[in-house]
């Protein structure tokens, strides 16, 4: 599986965020150094560069990453920002919760798209690295995002077709739940 790399002096990708098509986002926000702890709120913000309306409708899947190495930006355990609705290229902004992650210094979030171009390949491109602690919600196991290789797997972008079908399933499965609570 090819490594995803974050750029050493920004900490957002360099290569993966624009598609065959030359059109592209870049991460904005979260902005280098800033500290969210489990359980706040967080928005993601990214600008587009010559966007088409194809693009625009393009569906993104955002996930907060271990980029405690940036040449080998790896997923982590729970790190899915869940959103109620599918959240597109066009919307330019994204509001979340910080999931239930370990603390650390070096985490970055990363978005995935499937191009529209005639390779189709799965996109990924990421924000400038920032921190977590500790918060209202109890992190699940796991090594945190501090310095060097943290002990989590590394998952390439391209494992799945379906990514908004977890988000998708998360929901009706909650709403089913809430359902059954109601009876």
């Amino acid at each position: 599986m090819a490594a995803a790399t974050v750029a050493a002096t920004s900490g957002v990708t360099l290569v993966g965020c624009t598609s065959s098509t030359g059109a592209s986002i870049s991460i904005i926000m979260p902005q280098s150094g800033q500290t969210y702890a489990t359980g706040d709120k967080i928005q993601v913000v990214w600008n587009t560069v010559n966007p088409n309306p194809e693009f625009l409708n393009v569906t993104l899947a955002f996930s907060i990453a271990n980029a405690a190495n940036p040449n080998n930006v790896m997923a982590i355990t729970n790190g899915a920002l869940i959103t109620a609705d599918p959240v597109k290229v066009a919307d330019g902004i994204l509001i979340s919760t910080v999931p239930p992650i370990p603390a650390g210094a070096k985490y970055t979030v990363s978005a995935r798209f499937k191009d529209i171009g005639p390779t189709t390949n799965w996109l990924q491109c990421f924000s400038p690295s920032f921190a977590v602690t500790a918060g209202s919600v109890a992190p699940t196991t796991g090594a945190a995002a501090t310095t060097g290789v943290a002990s989590v797997s590394a998952v390439a972008p391209v494992a799945t077709k379906s990514s908004g079908a977890v988000q998708l399933l998360t929901r009706v499965f909650g709403v089913l739940a809430s359902a059954a609570f109601l009876l």
